[in-house]
């Protein structure tokens, strides 16, 4: 778990393919270092369209500075009027996304982004300080209309800071 007072990896085997069982060894490796929001502004982070179903865009405002909390609103547009728009936060790149998901994204804490209005906008209100880590941050956000993660049939977006 990641938290703004440091964060904790868990580490388990499991050598007869049984959860049931605690047959394996294990660790856990935790760090100490105490997230800070960053100083300074930091320029909003804007949704690339190689990443994004068409006519979407994001806006991370702040931006994310890896490594240390962040806190500001997500905005969006494209989105299908009246839909719910979400998101998770995952510790990836662009190009490590497709290789560490669904492994590095944080299913437990989702982000509800709001309800996309008439003219498919959306708005966030203020997030409260979020840890980041500091290998890089993706945010996963789009829509889900039946509620069902495997149908695949929203829309979304994929913003990382690198």
């Amino acid at each position: 778990p990641i938290a703004p007072s440091g964060a904790c990896l868990v580490i388990t085997t499991d050598p007869d393919d049984n959860p049931d069982t605690d047959d394996g060894p294990g660790a856990i490796i935790c760090s100490e270092t105490i997230q800070i929001l960053p100083e300074s502004d930091t320029p909003d982070l804007i949704s690339s369209p190689l990443y994004s179903d068409p006519g979407l865009e994001i806006t991370v405002s702040p931006g994310i500075v890896d490594g240390s909390l962040w806190q500001g609103i997500i905005k969006g547009s494209g989105f299908t009027p009246g839909e719910l728009v979400g998101g998770i936060g995952c510790a990836a790149t662009y190009e490590t996304f497709i290789d560490v998901f669904p492994q590095a994204c944080d299913f437990t804490n989702t982000l509800l982004i709001g309800i996309a209005d008439e003219n498919g906008i959306v708005e966030s209100d203020l997030f409260p300080p979020i840890p980041t880590v500091p290998s890089g941050t993706c945010l996963l956000l789009g829509t889900d209309p039946d509620g069902n993660i495997d149908t695949d049939d929203g829309v979304g977006t994929l913003v990382c800071t690198r």
